[in-house]
């Protein structure tokens, strides 16, 4: 089976500024804090506390704060609770992709994203 080969990204970004870099390297990639940001962020734009937020999604409090910890990477299973009742995609969990994501989450991701960066 031939796979299209998708656009090498890596190669093809030129920071030019340390703001820039920050953006893409807080929020983005596969590593454990990475993805302990994004969910914490998520969470954020849902104004919840982790208990409540985990309560919502059925998981339990201690797991999910290793999670935003950036201590332990959520399961398959766990992460598609948090998709299903927060209309996440695992690509945002995962990865930090935003083009599955509803308009109005996506945006607000995006608004605390970018205060939260200014802060940091």
């Amino acid at each position: 089976m031939n796979r299209v080969k998708g656009p090498k990204l890596k190669e093809s970004r030129h920071f030019t500024t340390h703001t820039e870099r920050h953006s893409i390297d807080f929020f983005e990639g596969p590593s454990l804090e990475a993805l302990g940001r994004r969910l914490s962020l998520t969470r954020r734009v849902y104004g919840l506390a982790q208990k409540d937020f985990c309560a919502k999604a059925g998981l339990p409090t201690n797991t999910y704060n290793q999670y935003e910890k950036g201590k332990k990477r959520p399961t398959i299973e766990n992460a598609i609770a948090l998709c299903e009742h927060y209309d996440l995609t695992l690509d945002w969990i995962y990865r930090g992709v935003t083009t599955g994501l509803r308009f109005g989450i996506a945006d607000a991701i995006k608004s605390l994203r970018a205060s939260t960066e200014l802060i940091d």
